[in-house]
């Protein structure tokens, strides 16, 4: 019998504190029905609210917060990722040391660990999952979005840093949060093209559809969409997101993914 090298003993341990990863067949997302304004009144602090969806997360590249879940809940991208090529083999949020090290592989590079792997984020990632299911979701996050910049509103949102949209339910309960969020600006970048067909995004969001290969051209039938490619120009034009030029990875000053009047934004695979 081979012995476990303490990596992999520790990796184990780890695995037994994290919340396993569920799918909507395992069990369904449901459309919130409530009364936003009566729920609302619910909460008494941000931090009340944070605990009913497991909270926001913020980095120094973004203007903003963004939700996030575990990049191996994606409902399309966990099946992309077993392809050769395409963003998703070589995704920034792998959250798995497989995953990681076909990455590396990939981008021809030593293997590397990241946040998106550690156990605090592989953790907080997992309750927001499981969180998505409680009928307190979206006036709990709307609740946060209001009144979660000293007292005002936010002004920018990412939907998912990692991981997607799960279900339609799912996004329908998004588009909740978006439309009780007038003056926050939201982005939502998704794989999940059939679900976004589906639906029309309120004025303040822009669901800004992924190309499925790594400089291959941008999906169709979509008013905003985004392509990666791995030359210093973009492959088939598009705005290209300046953050990997930048001394400090970062969106500085740009907000074209925030913007309709952008409609293809490139991304450079880094």
């Amino acid at each position: 019998m081979r012995n476990s090298t303490l990596s992999e003993t520790s990796q184990a341990d780890n695995d037994d504190h994290i919340l396993p990863i569920i799918t909507d067949e395992d069990w369904p997302i449901q459309v919130y029905d409530g009364d936003i304004e009566a729920d609302l009144c619910r909460f008494d602090s941000v931090q009340m609210a944070e605990t009913v969806f497991g909270g926001l997360s913020y980095t120094s590249k973004m203007p903003g917060p963004s939700f996030n879940l575990p990049a191996s809940a994606c409902p399309t991208g966990s099946k992309l990722r077993e392809i050769s090529g395409s963003p998703c083999s070589a995704c920034y949020a792998a959250d798995t040391f497989g995953w990681r090290k076909s990455s590396a592989t990939i981008f021809g590079t030593r293997y590397k660990l990241s946040n998106f792997i550690g156990d605090a984020v592989r953790r907080a990632n997992s309750r927001r999952l499981h969180c998505l299911r409680d009928p307190l979701w979206v006036p709990a996050l709307t609740y946060v979005l209001l009144y979660g910049d000293n007292g005002r509103e936010i002004d920018w949102m990412r939907w998912f840093s990692s991981g997607d949209v799960q279900s339609p339910a799912h996004l329908q309960n998004v588009m909740s949060v978006v439309r009780a969020t007038p003056e926050t600006r939201h982005w939502m970048p998704t794989m999940e093209h059939s679900m976004a067909k589906d639906v029309v995004a309120p004025k303040n969001m822009v669901i800004r559809v992924s190309g499925t290969k790594i400089n291959g051209p941008p999906p169709s039938g979509f008013s905003c969409f985004s392509t990666v490619s791995s030359g210093d120009e973009p492959k088939h034009g598009g705005f290209r997101c300046p953050a990997a030029k930048a001394l400090e990875y970062a969106c500085g000053g740009c907000r074209a993914c925030w913007d309709d009047a952008v409609p293809h934004v490139d991304y450079h695979m880094k």
